[in-house]
């Protein structure tokens, strides 16, 4: 890509698109910014770029299911091991488990991102 390409109105919105699926990675700095990031960019350019809006959507949805699952996997980790309920497996693995949805985010995004990069 060259300059005239990135200030062109392409390339521009090129890099918005490359920076709206790459931008969930910033939860590895910050847990927050994952989601917020790339809400930022969504809601700053869904009405002036064309594709922006479906691609933020679900950018925003794949960032909200693994809240979710992330919370849900927290939640029960607290409970069990508050009332002593864990089994053994989940108490000795609770942190591989953890690093394991890390990376599978991490491999979603990447693979998101390759898809976007691949379709412009």
């Amino acid at each position: 890509m060259n300059k005239n390409e990135v200030t062109s109105g392409k390339g521009a919105e090129r890099l918005i698109k490359i920076a709206l699926h790459v931008s969930p990675l910033l939860f590895l700095w910050k847990p927050f910014m994952g989601g917020l990031a790339p809400a930022i960019i969504w809601y700053m350019y869904r009405d002036r770029i064309p594709g922006i809006d479906q691609a933020g959507r679900k950018t925003m949805r794949l960032q909200l299911i693994w809240l979710v699952g992330l919370l849900l996997f927290m939640g029960i980790l607290t409970v069990t091991k508050s009332y002593h309920l864990q089994p053994d497996w989940l108490a000795n693995s609770g942190r591989s488990i953890l690093t394991g949805f890390y990376l599978a985010n991490v491999l979603n995004i990447l693979y998101q991102l390759i898809r976007t990069l691949t379709r412009l």
